[in-house]
């Protein structure tokens, strides 16, 4: 914002410069200088009124310099829009290409009236990773963080696990304590008694920790057939610790915890029953027999290692069982009475995976294989994430037939039989759903507000693939009338074989709602493709990426009135519009009208901006200068590419005009504006969505075609978006 003493000084040498002018329809003015500028500012007091803002820019924009740090190589843009928000439009304020862990400092030209801008980065593969932020005082910093390597341990956090409607958070493991890798120097060792820190180093020996202790267990090899240890002691296996046992006394009391290093092995195969509460976090191996809670104890694994049992029962008391690691269930995993499991490792169970309480919660973020998979609870909390493998029969009947299966966006199951009898199964994008066998629908109760069934996202697409989708239950003959499936969302079925829908008189035996559509082939939808990860099968065939669209560039407009007709106020006498920074920070200008019939050239510092030879403007057009171009139709002719620029705020470029009429000429900068006195040029921003702007056809005054420039002028701080229509 200029200073008043500085805008009279640029008011004297304009003035002082004027000569005799003609207007748009060659009306004389007069002779003195100053008398046309009277005259200009009379007339606007006349038309548009004296209450001007002393401090106004007459630019719709303010000044920003963003400070972005990239976490990947691809392309920045910086957005008026979110890069996610589909068809609704976006224009671009900034383009760049940008390197991993490079950061990147510059100016852009903010649109007054947006609070909230979005700062995209785009990999080689059109992927983005996109972060909304807001300009304070000027700046803004905006910093990609760094993302795990797929090639790295997994790790977990509570929020990663918060994915259930009932909010239930899986607990860290260091909320309980670390593994250790050394005895610390207190440590004494004892065989009976307790009641401090102590260490085990000697196989072959009783061992009596009969009040609550801290143990230590060397590397070394141990098998302990009479060791017992108190409630809420702490238990450390160092890593080279190899311990079998057979006794109950290790780990059955009440709250005893116990770490199993990485290079350290526990083995209880020989206990028949885990059953009070207890703590393992695993990180080397384990082995047991069984795992189960069957009193008010609380049983809690946390599995980043080797896990072995026979049967797991997570039971009570909000038990959970939590495997980062490896874990092979030879027998049934079982969940009862509010009881959680969550997996970003790999989970094999050779029986039964049992789900069948109201507060469950089964999440699974890595590979899950089972031969059953038994869905029978009440709740909304089981959310697959990767990959869920049956091989034999997934069964989909709740308690409650509102509960709820979902398949979170780009995960995968894989079942050779699938029986659905109540509740629904919600797909996200890209998720499958492949039933290699029969599908076998048994719903009954159907009804308006009630449609069990399978459901895909509201964008994208899901896949159910199938050989076979049957009604009635397993092995029915197909003939049972009153079982019915509902698809809904958008969702494919594509199937080799379906059953038929219900005849005259009866019910549909199929409800297919929203945008769902039907295949009579499992490899038949050839307009989808979903890419083959870690986390599913992929569908389809591959064809060649689409490019990432290009969002359109924001333009800013300056708009000139040249003095040669006073009062008619339509700012397109000149009228210029340069782009956003493209590709390296260079942007283009291009001279998009011509107004004015005198004889008019365009400036950037003191270089005259132009083509071919020409920087005339109506001689750019390819017209006389008594020719008016781009006012009536503001696309009559094509908009001439007359220069670029590199850097800086497109908003605040030192551009200018020089009109000359019978020899004399006058310059008209894109700052001229004074204070409390009306402006010869507006800077003005494209919309946000496309980024262009309606600049005012010929004699049609600004203040009428947009109706808030008048209150903008009166408050540059308000009615911000006037020039929207």
């Amino acid at each position: 914002m200029k200073k008043t003493s500085r805008k009279s000084t640029t008011l004297t040498m304009v003035l002082l410069s004027m000569v005799i002018v003609m207007s748009c329809s060659h009306d004389t003015v007069s002779f003195d200088p100053y008398a046309n500028v009277h005259q200009y500012v009379n007339s606007w007091k006349d038309s548009i009124g004296e209450n001007i803002d002393p401090n106004h820019t007459w630019n719709t924009t303010r000044e920003a310099e963003l400070t972005v740090t990239a976490n990947k190589s691809g392309t920045l843009r910086i957005l008026t829009r979110s890069a996610f928000n589909g068809d609704e439009g976006r224009a671009m304020l900034y383009k760049n290409s940008i390197n991993d862990g490079e950061t990147l400092t510059f100016t852009i030209a903010v649109p007054q009236d947006l609070d909230t801008l979005y700062s995209a980065l785009y990999d080689s593969n059109g992927y983005v990773e996109e972060l909304p932020f807001m300009v304070e005082g000027g700046k803004a910093t905006i910093t990609y963080s760094r993302h795990q390597s797929s090639s790295q341990a997994k790790t977990r956090s509570v929020d990663s696990h918060n994915s259930t409607t009932s909010g239930w958070q899986f607990t860290k493991e260091d909320a309980f304590g670390t593994y250790a890798t050394s005895v610390p120097s207190d440590a004494t060792f004892i065989t009976q008694g307790g009641g401090g820190t102590h260490y085990i180093d000697k196989d072959n020996v009783s061992y009596n920790f009969n009040i609550t202790s801290t143990i230590y267990i060397k590397p070394g090899t141990y098998n302990f057939t009479n060791i017992y240890i108190a409630d809420n002691s702490y238990v450390y296996l160092l890593p080279g610790a190899h311990v079998k046992t057979k006794d109950t006394g290790f780990c059955r009391q009440g709250n005893v915890k116990v770490f199993i290093a990485s290079g350290a092995s526990l083995d209880m195969t020989k206990i028949a029953t885990l059953n009070t509460g207890a703590y393992i976090f695993c990180r080397g191996e384990f082995k047991v027999k069984d795992l189960e809670l069957n009193n008010n104890g609380t049983l809690y694994i946390g599995n980043g290692g080797v896990l072995t049992s026979a049967n797991i029962n997570v039971c009570n008391n909000n038990s959970q069982f939590i495997c980062d690691g490896t874990a092979n269930i030879n027998g049934n995993i079982n969940t009862q009475g509010s009881s959680h499991i969550y997996n970003s490792g790999e989970v094999t169970v050779k029986q039964r995976t049992i789900l069948n309480s109201y507060n469950n919660t089964w999440v699974n973020e890595g590979k899950w294989t089972t031969n059953m998979w038994e869905f029978t609870a009440y709740s909304e909390d089981l959310i697959n994430r990767c990959q869920l493998i049956v091989e034999n029969r997934m069964t989909i009947s709740p308690a409650d037939g509102n509960a709820t299966l979902k398949l979170d966006a780009s995960s995968s199951v894989i079942t050779k039989n699938f029986l659905m009898e109540k509740g629904y199964v919600r797909m996200g994008k890209d998720a499958i759903l492949n039933v290699t066998n029969n599908a076998n629908m048994n719903i009954t109760n159907v009804w308006p507000g009630y449609s069990p069934g399978i459901y895909g996202p509201t964008s994208g697409w899901a896949i159910l693939q199938a050989k076979n989708i049957k009604k009635g239950p397993v092995d029915s003959s197909d003939d049972y009338n009153s079982k019915y499936v509902t698809y809904g969302g958008n969702l494919i079925i594509a199937a080799d074989k379906h059953f038929a829908q219900g005849s005259s008189g009866q019910y549909q035996m199929y409800y297919v709602l929203d945008n769902a559509k039907m295949v009579n082939s499992q490899n038949g939808a050839t307009d989808i493709y979903i890419p083959k990860s870690e986390c599913s099968p992929g569908y389809g065939t591959v064809t060649p990426p689409t490019p990432v669209p290009e969002d359109p560039a924001m333009w800013y407009y300056y708009a000139f009135e040249d003095l040669g007709s006073i009062g008619d106020f339509d700012f397109n006498d000149v009228v210029l519009r340069v782009s956003a920074p493209s590709i390296e920070g260079t942007g283009e200008i291009q001279l998009c009208a011509a107004g004015g019939t005198l004889k008019t050239t365009i400036y950037l510092g003191n270089e005259p901006l132009g083509k071919d030879g020409k920087y005339e403007v109506h001689e750019l057009f390819g017209v006389s200068t008594a020719t008016m171009v781009n006012t009536y139709n503001r696309t009559a002719k094509p908009y001439v590419t007359i220069g670029t620029y590199t850097g800086g705020n497109p908003a605040a470029l030192n551009i200018y005009i020089r009109v000359v009429d019978k020899g004399e000429s006058r310059t008209i900068s894109a700052s001229n504006y004074y204070t409390s006195e009306c402006p010869l040029s507006l800077t003005i921003n494209g919309s946000p969505i496309d980024g262009t702007w309606l600049w005012p056809e010929e004699t049609m005054r600004i203040d009428k075609v947009y109706k808030d420039f008048s209150k903008w002028v009166e408050n540059h701080d308000y009615n911000m978006n006037w020039w929207l229509k």
